[in-house]
């Protein structure tokens, strides 16, 4: 273990940023990416052709968070490996939006968005009563292999919308879109 102090900046450790408060804490190293247990970690990454880029703010190390595989036939699709995290925030933004597409499919409550271009489905978001929520694909990550859990399987069919959105409200995480 190695005690660091953090500061009032942003600190680039691998694939991953560590920020945080002015204040020592105890960091794990593994690999190239530092497990924080005390902190926010960021991933970096987006669509293969960089149109699409995305950061995701994570607060727990990546090794220690859930993953879905929806059973839905788009997931299934794209072998997707979903993480949310309520305390974390994810964002967006794209080059050129015309490029961007908000696929709709099943119940039409989420937008998840494709790249046009080289057709990488990056994540999912969805208006709630709590706000703008998401979903991310983590194979979209730089940081991808770090997410090493074996992805639950949910399935939502027979899903109600307002519980599906109540569910999204409380277990996605909150979003930003840049335009």
């Amino acid at each position: 273990m190695l005690n660091v102090n953090l500061v009032m900046r942003k600190r680039a450790v691998g694939h991953a940023t560590l920020t945080g408060p002015a204040h020592s804490t105890t960091l794990g190293v593994t690999g190239n990416v530092v497990d924080v247990l005390v902190g926010v970690m960021e991933h970096f990454g987006g669509c293969h052709c960089s149109n699409i880029r995305v950061r995701l703010r994570l607060t727990k190390a990546p090794a220690d968070i859930p993953l879905r595989a929806c059973a839905c036939s788009f997931c299934r699709a794209h072998q997707t490996r979903t993480v949310a995290d309520p305390g974390g925030l994810f964002e967006v933004e794209a080059d050129d939006w015309s490029l961007v597409e908000p696929y709709r499919f099943g119940s039409r409550t989420a937008d998840y968005l494709v790249c046009r271009r080289c057709g990488i489905y990056v994540g999912a978001l969805c208006e709630t009563p709590a706000g703008t929520r998401a979903v991310v694909n983590v194979n979209c990550l730089t940081d991808r292999a770090q997410f090493t859990q074996a992805p639950s399987a949910p399935d939502y069919d027979g899903e109600t919308t307002q519980t599906r959105l109540a569910r999204r409200a409380v277990n996605w995480m909150p979003a930003m879109v840049h335009r």
